[in-house]
């Protein structure tokens, strides 16, 4: 049997998805066995969330947006802060979360704090869109502070992190599946808290 380089890639890539979505499934569990809350909104059935995902390269995030699309999720990509904010100025009601890297090339300069640039007019622009900031750990350590302080819902520099985040705020979780209940009328019902 021989395996290329990008067959064995791929397959690997496969086991560590289905590792990486277990150990959120367990968690969302854990948290439901202490009752934590979960956030309940419109816009939290699985099929409807659509995340915008902001870096100058995705390929690097391969992963992790594969794993958000095998969920059902609609993953827009931009690669500037311009391309983000024309995206959200048509499409903002429709997008959940906003994922960005800290730093990337903006108008043929390296920007070292341009993620930050992105929360900072998001807010600015009256967005309520969480933004969960996805970067080194040098950069989680040194910027983390700001971040949170410019709006950010959460920086981080794990995939698994920043995946259990979007989790907590409703994404395809299973405890979430089983907390909404659409009644006959189409009404929302929260579960009852533990």
């Amino acid at each position: 049997m021989e395996l290329n380089i990008g067959e064995a890639t791929s397959q690997i890539a496969d086991h560590v998805l289905d590792l990486e979505k277990k150990v959120l499934e367990l968690k969302c569990e854990i948290d439901d066995a202490n009752g934590k809350e979960i956030k309940i909104t419109a816009k939290t059935k699985m099929k409807d969330w659509r995340i915008l995902w902001v870096t100058e390269n995705h390929t690097f995030h391969a992963l992790e947006i594969d794993f958000l699309e095998k969920d059902g999720v609609d993953v827009i990509k931009a690669n500037t802060t311009k391309e983000a904010m024309e995206i959200l100025k048509d499409e903002n009601d429709s997008i959940d979360a906003i994922i960005t890297g800290l730093s990337r090339k903006e108008n043929n300069k390296n920007n070292p704090k341009a993620g930050l640039d992105l929360l900072r007019k998001v807010k600015n622009a009256g967005y309520s869109t969480e933004v969960y900031v996805m970067c080194s750990p040098n950069n989680v350590k040194q910027y983390y502070g700001q971040l949170k302080a410019a709006g950010a819902a959460e920086a981080t520099s794990s995939p698994l992190a920043l995946l259990g985040f979007l989790r907590g705020a409703g994404l395809n979780c299973p405890r979430q599946q089983r907390a909404l209940a659409i009644n006959d009328v189409g009404n929302i019902i929260a579960p009852k808290t533990v």
